[in-house]
Formats: C-alpha cells, sequence, structure tokens
C-alpha cells in the first residue's frame, strides 16, 4: 500500500513590531482550535508575560461584557468576573490604583475594565 506523503507546513513569521488586523470572530476559532487540541494551557504558559499583548477596541469589549453578562454561568466563573470587572468605575480606580502601585506599573491602560489578571 503507497502511504500518501503528508502535507508540509510553513509558517510565516511577521517581521518584530509589525501588527496584522484580524476579525475577533477569527481570533475566537484559532482559540477555540488550539483548545480542541488541548493546547490551550501551553500556549498561555508561552504567552504570559507582560509582552504578548492584544489591542481590542472598546466596542469589541463592550459586546464581550455584555455577552458575558447575559449568561450567569459565565459572568460566575473567575474568568468572567474578571470580564465584568468591578461593578463601579469607583471601585475599578480604586482597585487599579492599587495594582499598579504593588506592580510598579499601569494597569488596564484603556479603561476597559478587562484586568491583566495573572
Amino acid at each position: 500500500m503507497i502511504k500518501k506523503p503528508e502535507a508540509q507546513t510553513t509558517e510565516v513569521v511577521l517581521a518584530t513590531g509589525k501588527y496584522i488586523h484580524i476579525k475577533f470572530a477569527d481570533v475566537i476559532k484559532i482559540l477555540t482550535m488550539i483548545d480542541e487540541h488541548g493546547q490551550s494551557d501551553s500556549l498561555a504558559a508561552r504567552t504570559n508575560g507582560n509582552e504578548h499583548t492584544v489591542r481590542v477596541p472598546s466596542e469589541t469589549v463592550n459586546i464581550v461584557k455584555k455577552f458575558v453578562a447575559a449568561h450567569p454561568e459565565m459572568s460566575q466563573h473567575p474568568t468572567g468576573k474578571k470580564v465584568m470587572g468591578p461593578p463601579a468605575m469607583k471601585a475599578f480606580g480604586l482597585v487599579a490604583a492599587a495594582a499598579a502601585r504593588r506592580r510598579g506599573g499601569s494597569v488596564d491602560p484603556c479603561d476597559c475594565g478587562f484586568s491583566s489578571g495573572g
């Protein structure tokens, strides 16, 4: 029996400091694929540093917040609680200021309410 050759894959590496625009729905599909293959924890560990960030427009942040809020099972999850953030901006400001002092840097520079977590 003749064995089919495996498909060759090559990664396309972006130049350092360059950015791409990608639909949020595509990001979700990519993360879902990674999770389906049991690699979410591995990827999370590799990208845990402060140099690995994603810039998300406030409109998208608000859609995610509303979506999580509409599903109690998600809004009560530890990650869902981070997404929802504290109930009042005053509380958020106090928490962010304390965290910034502890970490020696800024927290949530876009004031979107997503925390850097940890």
